[in-house]
């Protein structure tokens, strides 16, 4: 976990840092084609702020690039506002005519031949989609595309929930702004299903019409076609999940909620649950770090019928102020789980009747330099070179490279990973650069052990920030063997990772959630193909690209998957994990996303 100032620190430079995509975008904001004098101010100061050269500007892009990116990005901000928001409302609420005058006179719709190319039934909830594939599709006039819709619509009751999400748009030819542009959006429709409970339905159309402007829009016929190319339909007799703590026995009002708070007491990191079963009788327990709690954090004992209770003062764990630092082992190896609490306090379970500091025993502390909590962002726990005892990899994140550019610079030393192996006697030696295990100096939000070669042998993946993550093999316990899992960029903005194996081939295949701009894809897709070298072109669609799902091929050799199974589109993704949350034998990817929600009516991601 992140102590709040470092994290929120961090957070401001990581955003400095990301200047090449900011150029591009404040180039077309700021410096050409808007009239708003506010806006070119406001690109200004933010320029400014970032200490961008100005004379980068003028260089980064020729005035008609950045011409050809303003031009398609306010089109598509009109062509939603003015055209897709009116079009979906008349949808929503039935009118025809309205929906009629918004079709070109010659429009055309096209819908596959098949909708329901995958079905899935897990008993309470219903699941369909569809993908174009090659499929065979069927074209359809204005009255038959138009009841088409309604039919979709018609699933639901009362009026139903939508968003509109803008994929792509620009001109069907480049060099031909004026004629026909093409474009895909997402909609998504939610609300109260007859007879069914509760329904999803999310359907990707795409869509060709004149250059977009406000008046043509307005005046109506400037939707020539609209083919759907993706559909997902889901239908549930009740919620996945409800929320529950305060029935059994956790008061989670205790904690900090920032949508309980103003501007001034918003944070971006609050603290974190830590799953473990401390007195070994078979039920779940939970150690929960919060800023609001009075004793930093709080020890629930799990109880048979599934309450938990606060045995926190009764285990003789004493308060700590704001602990950012949190982690659970058998550190000593004698069968029960120990606490690792910021700023770097080690204490041992005692059979699970007590706790006690036994810091002054161990080395860890300052062979780890854990003291310094705010500047590590995690440990993760193996048993690397299968000697019996549990070691530690200690994990730590910077916005501000030491050297190079943002994606390629490495964090300084004092922030780099480090490998500590358990000699015994809660004593321990570092062995990162021994062993090869350092990452490459990577800004690390999170590591995962997992085998990934399926030899035995504890492997590490460490994800980066800026970049690309990177696979240490474990050899046999004698060293890491740095290791791609694919050719080119992979990975951006990456703040997560987790592990399994989610098509049951019995090969362990990894999920890493990062940062997803729709946006940014957006502008970087209508980047001339060769605006920049080939490395730099592939460097920055990761960028924006989002989370990805790596299947495992064997042999080391891993597919990215991600776009394909739907699971990159997150958000602002953080701490993913791969679990089966219907109990039907297949492992679900949940995963929580967002940055910072102020208001409850407009979360974050």
């Amino acid at each position: 976990m992140f102590k709040k100032n470092n994290y929120n620190n961090h957070i401001v430079g990581y955003i400095k840092y990301l200047s090449l995509v900011v150029i591009i975008i404040l180039i077309f904001i700021s410096y050409n084609f808007i009239n708003n004098q506010k806006d070119v101010e406001l690109a200004n100061e933010l320029i400014d702020e970032l200490n961008i050269p100005t004379d980068s500007l003028g260089l980064t892009l020729p005035q008609n690039d950045r011409h050809y990116l303003w031009k398609t990005e306010h089109a598509g901000n009109t062509l939603v506002e003015y055209g897709l928001k009116p079009f979906v409302n008349d949808i929503m609420m039935g009118n025809i005519e309205a929906i009629k005058n918004i079709l070109h006179s010659e429009f055309i719709g096209e819908i596959p031949v098949n909708e329901s190319s995958i079905d899935l039934n897990i008993g309470f909830s219903s699941i369909s989609r569809f993908v174009d594939n090659d499929s065979e599709f069927k074209s359809l006039d204005k009255a038959s595309f138009i009841n088409w819709f309604l039919s979709k619509r018609k699933k639901f009751v009362g009026i139903p929930q939508t968003k509109i999400r803008l994929k792509s748009l620009a001109p069907l030819h480049r060099e031909e702004i004026d004629g026909d542009w093409i474009g895909v959006f997402q909609l998504r429709i939610w609300g109260e299903i007859e007879n069914s409970g509760l329904g999803e339905l999310i359907l990707y159309l795409q869509l060709i019409m004149n250059e977009p402007n406000e008046k043509d829009i307005i005046d109506g016929g400037w939707l020539k076609t609209l083919k759907l190319i993706k559909s997902k339909l889901a239908v549930s007799s009740e919620y996945l999940m409800k929320e529950t703590s305060f029935d059994w026995g956790i008061n989670s009002k205790m904690m900090h909620d920032n949508w309980n708070h103003g501007p001034a007491s918003t944070h971006a990191s609050t603290g974190g649950v830590y799953a473990c079963d401390y007195n070994r009788d078979g039920i779940i327990d939970l150690l929960i770090n919060d800023l609001a709690l009075y004793r930093g954090y709080i020890l629930y004992k799990g109880e048979l019928g599934g309450k938990f209770t606060d045995v926190t003062i009764e285990v003789g764990l004493p308060p700590l102020n704001n602990i950012s630092l949190a982690a659970i082992a058998d550190i000593n190896g004698d069968g029960w789980e120990d606490f690792i609490l910021g700023p770097g306090l080690i204490f041992q379970n005692i059979e699970g009747k007590k706790f006690q500091n036994v810091s002054d025993l161990s080395n860890l502390t300052k062979i780890g330099n854990l003291r310094i909590s705010e500047k590590v962002t995690g440990l993760t726990f193996a048993d690397f070179d299968r000697d019996g005892k549990i070691d530690i990899y200690v994990f730590r994140a910077s916005a501000v490279p030491k050297e190079g550019s943002w994606i390629r610079g490495k964090v300084s030393d004092e922030l780099g990973n480090e490998l500590l192996r358990n000699l015994g006697d809660w004593k321990f030696e570092n062995v990162t650069e021994k062993l090869n295990a350092s990452g490459g100096s990577r800004s690390v939000f999170s590591s995962v052990w997992w085998d990934a070669n399926s030899d035995g042998w504890q492997d590490l993946y460490v994800i980066h920030e800026f970049g690309n993550g990177i696979l240490l093999i474990n050899n046999n316990g004698t060293g890491f063997t740095e290791h791609q899992l694919t050719d080119g960029p992979a990975d951006f903005g990456s703040m997560g990772v987790t592990f399994g194996d989610f098509d049951n081939d019995g090969l362990p295949d990894l999920y890493v959630a990062s940062m997803y701009s729709s946006a940014g894809k957006r502008v970087i897709r209508n980047l001339r193909p060769d605006a920049y070298p080939r490395e730099l072109m592939l460097e920055l669609d990761r960028m924006v690209a989002g989370s990805q799902l790596y299947h495992n091929e064997g042999n080391l050799e891993f597919k990215r998957v991600g776009s394909e199974y739907d699971v990159d589109q997150v958000g602002w993704a953080y701490g993913p994990a791969m679990v089966d949350l219907d109990n039907d034998g297949w492992l679900d990817i949940y995963a929580t996303a967002g940055f910072i929600s102020r208001n409850r009516d407009k979360p974050d991601g």
